[in-house]
């Protein structure tokens, strides 16, 4: 397979009456709440009270800090992918021209989005928000998901 750049357009090219069903983020705010949460629990309790503070200070600094940049918008026909230090293109993939897809964690590249085209290119992008990305995948192209990942976690059918 030939790997490839995911088609790239202008961001004010897209048309403007796409049906958005998701869109992600970058900021991880359920996470950022439940250090907030639990630093309050600790000052309130005063059981580690110096921790609580620590952890209150450090999940304000991340709401207030941390860029909250749009990954990706997961549309009915489509899924567009904005680059992280480009605030121009985009990168835009149509699910009909998908034979497959994964989301892949890994160590030394970071979290990847792959597709395999139906005309035998592949193509990746790093991506982040895994669950909230596979969740609404798997509602407009769950067919398409990749197996060999399924079935190393014993769910797939095995060939």
């Amino acid at each position: 397979m030939i790997e490839k750049k995911i088609n790239e357009f202008l961001i004010e090219d897209l048309p403007s009456n796409l049906d958005i069903h998701t869109s992600i983020y970058s900021k991880p705010f359920t996470t950022i709440y439940a250090l907030i949460a639990i630093a309050i629990i600790l000052i309130i309790t005063k059981v580690l009270m110096i921790v609580g503070m620590l952890l209150l200070v450090i999940g304000v600094a991340m709401l207030w800090k941390l860029p909250n940049d749009k990954y990706a918008d997961i549309c009915n026909d489509r899924i567009i992918i904005y680059l992280k230090n480009d605030k121009v293109n985009c990168q835009m993939v149509m699910y009909d021209e998908v034979k497959e897809w994964a989301y892949k964690q890994e160590k030394t590249m970071g979290d990847q989005l792959w597709f395999a085209l139906i005309d035998g290119n592949f193509i990746k992008s790093p991506c982040c928000s895994s669950k909230k990305l596979v969740d609404a995948l798997n509602k407009f192209i769950p067919q398409l998901e990749s197996q060999t990942k399924k079935r190393a976690m014993g769910i797939g059918p095995r060939k």
